[in-house]
């Protein structure tokens, strides 16, 4: 009736109902944020969970290097102060965190990245996000390339990512986002859980 787009997400298993209300959350609480979608109804049925939100409209973003965009992104994300329902990070200096900051849960509107499905939001080791971009996403869609290369080639943006938070010896935070990636691997995608097990013995080393 409006002729307004928008984004319904409904959900009616149990883990399904959790991650939606997660995301609700998330969006109420960082609706500040220009690169976020804005929550226009959240309902809490007895037999399901439905959100609706805005669309984000553009392009998908596709796997390119980390540039300013996305680190400003990451290092604005990595300060906000968020009531969070998940924490993985007990033992290891952490902040808030998208969860799975992937090229496929962005688009590029006119210049500026977007970002979405923030199921999986919570509170994270440092860096967990940027890790991700790096290594979820070259892990699913390079899969051959070898982990230094990786590390290599993101020297930069890891190096000032971690300077930003007053962190010079980042190595243990790679440890610490190979062990909670191996922990919450769910799908069970014995590809990556080979992947990530094979980061976790190369970050122990570092």
């Amino acid at each position: 009736d409006t002729k307004t787009e928008f984004f319904f997400k409904y959900a009616s298993s149990q883990i399904a109902r959790i991650n939606v209300s997660n995301e609700a959350s998330m969006l109420r609480q960082l609706s500040h944020l220009d690169f976020v979608p804005s929550l226009l109804l959240h309902i809490e049925h007895p037999e399901y969970t439905l959100i609706k939100t805005t669309v984000l409209e553009g392009n998908r973003l596709v796997h390119q290097a980390i540039d300013n965009r996305l680190l400003d992104i990451l290092i604005l994300l990595s300060k906000q102060q968020v009531e969070i329902n998940r924490s993985y990070a007990p033992n290891s200096i952490s902040c808030f965190g998208h969860g799975d900051f992937c090229p496929w849960n962005m688009m590029l509107c006119s210049g500026q990245i977007r970002g979405y499905d923030w199921e999986m939001a919570g509170q994270y080791p440092l860096g967990y996000d940027l890790f991700t971009y790096i290594f979820q996403t070259s892990f699913s869609l390079h899969p051959r390339t070898e982990i230094k290369i990786l590390l290599k080639e993101n020297s930069g943006p890891i190096r000032y990512y971690f300077s930003c938070f007053g962190q010079i010896n980042w190595q243990h935070f790679l440890l610490a986002f190979a062990t909670v990636k191996l922990k919450n691997e769910s799908k069970q995608d014995k590809r990556l859980i080979k992947a990530y097990q094979q980061l976790k013995e190369y970050a122990e080393k570092l």
